[in-house]
């Protein structure tokens, strides 16, 4: 499938492991499948109530270097990742678009991100939308020390 210059040894601990979990959890596939389709009726039925739903990014600030080490022991960074990445991953199931503004600063100056979702079709919303709230309190910006 990748060709003969493939070397699966290569690969990190996060990606052997999701490999792994899901060849055990083929089976789970169809229902998942129906899940995520739910999902997505429900995000339409929000649309039909508000232009747009804002909610953090990720549930914690950047960690620090290392944290996500993909060649740590997978089901640690799973549980890293689970805790970490909470919120986007109902966008990438119902593939609504999104946007990720840097909308607040951590106590340590980290950005914190707030993202914006509408449903597809409404990219536009959504970068309008960053674009006022830009043009109200402009966000930081790195500055070359």
């Amino acid at each position: 499938m990748f060709g003969p210059t493939f070397d699966r040894t290569k690969l990190d601990n996060l990606t052997l492991g999701l490999d792994r979990d899901a060849g055990r959890n083929l089976h789970k596939l169809p229902l998942a499948i129906s899940r995520l389709s739910a999902t997505r009726r429900i995000t339409a039925r929000l649309s039909r109530s508000y232009d747009a739903v804002l909610m953090p990014t990720l549930a914690d600030e950047t960690p620090r270097i290392g944290y996500l080490d993909p060649m740590a022991p997978y089901e640690q960074v799973m549980e890293r990742l689970l805790n970490w990445v909470t919120f986007t991953p109902l966008l990438n199931a119902t593939g609504d678009p999104a946007i990720s503004l840097p909308l607040a600063e951590s106590a340590t100056g980290m950005p914190v991100g707030m993202m914006l979702s509408t449903v597809r079709g409404q990219e536009a919303r959504l970068l309008e939308l960053a674009d006022e709230l830009e043009e109200a309190r402009p966000w930081p910006r790195i500055q070359a020390a």
